[in-house]
């Protein structure tokens, strides 16, 4: 029976006061154990120091991490701040240029109106209808507009409507800049109409001069001359009103073609109707009809 198997009897009888037999290769075996074990506790205290080494660097990352992270918030946080109020900013000058909007359309109507006045028996009722139309598209354009406006400043911005508000806000550019395109349109058609009006103003003053008495020999052909004059213009006048229409006034080409024009919107319902242009196929000039 070898050494500790005895010490584990004597425990298990209660006998542990009884003296045993020990060797010297025992003792010897031993302490061969006690310095193993004490290495080993040697390596375990090394292992621990490390450790907790190691647990006060991970602890200073960790405050550091902290330390950052704090800081990005407190940036984050300005940055948003700073993009609201250039936001807002935006806003600003969005309703200053509705409200140049505003005063161009009622500037634009007061010129309109001025000019129906004018061209009263000269504008066909279909082309009046037209800018009718047109005006009432834009009125309704910049009403729903206003309409927004006023239900941006009811409405605080906050940081959760942040993206939406951009992506609003980039909307109204684009329906600005639109009806800033219809209202160029507009212009360059009430110039048309002016030129229209005086070229036509200045045959009125032409027919209205005083002519030569025709001769008898001549009167055979009364009939002809009153036909031909009925609408206030020789025949002709009236074939060369119409090859202006379709004659380049840049060129004097006669390769016209009438397309679409995209910054022109005669209505809204049922769908978006835009009016018409001619388009030179020798210059490529364009010009309102």
């Amino acid at each position: 029976m070898s050494f500790w198997s005895e010490i584990d009897d004597l425990i298990d009888k209660g006998k542990t006061d009884k003296s045993v037999k020990v060797t010297a290769q025992e003792l010897i075996d031993i302490r061969a154990e006690m310095i193993e074990d004490k290495g080993k506790l040697e390596a375990l205290e090394v292992e621990y120091d490390k450790l907790r080494e190691e647990n006060a660097e991970l602890a200073s990352i960790a405050g550091n991490i902290e330390q950052q992270m704090s800081a990005m918030q407190e940036g984050v946080e300005s940055q948003v701040a700073s993009q609201i109020q250039a936001e807002q900013q935006k806003l600003m000058e969005f309703q200053q240029q509705n409200q140049q909007l505003l005063d161009q359309n009622r500037t634009l109507t007061q010129k309109i109106q001025e000019m129906q006045l004018v061209q009263e028996q000269m504008v066909s009722r279909e082309e009046v209808a037209s800018k009718e139309r047109q005006i009432a598209a834009l009125n309704l354009n910049i009403q729903e507009l206003s309409n927004q406006l006023q239900h941006f400043r009811d409405n605080q911005v906050s940081k959760e409507d942040f993206d939406a508000l951009k992506f609003q806000n980039q909307q109204y550019q684009q329906q600005i800049a639109a009806g800033t395109q219809q209202l160029a349109a507009l212009q360059h058609q009430i110039e048309d109409l002016k030129v229209e009006v005086a070229h036509k103003d200045k045959k009125i003053r032409e027919l209205m001069e005083p002519r030569a008495v025709m001769t008898p020999s001549l009167a055979t052909s009364t009939p002809s001359l009153s036909s031909s004059t009925s609408t206030g213009f020789t025949e002709g006048e009236e074939i060369d009103i119409g090859l202006r229409r379709n004659q380049c006034p840049k060129c004097s080409g006669l390769k016209v073609r009438e397309v679409e024009d995209k910054t022109k919107i005669v209505s809204y319902i049922p769908k978006v109707m835009y009016g018409h242009k001619l388009v030179c196929q020798t210059c490529r000039y364009e010009w309102s009809i």
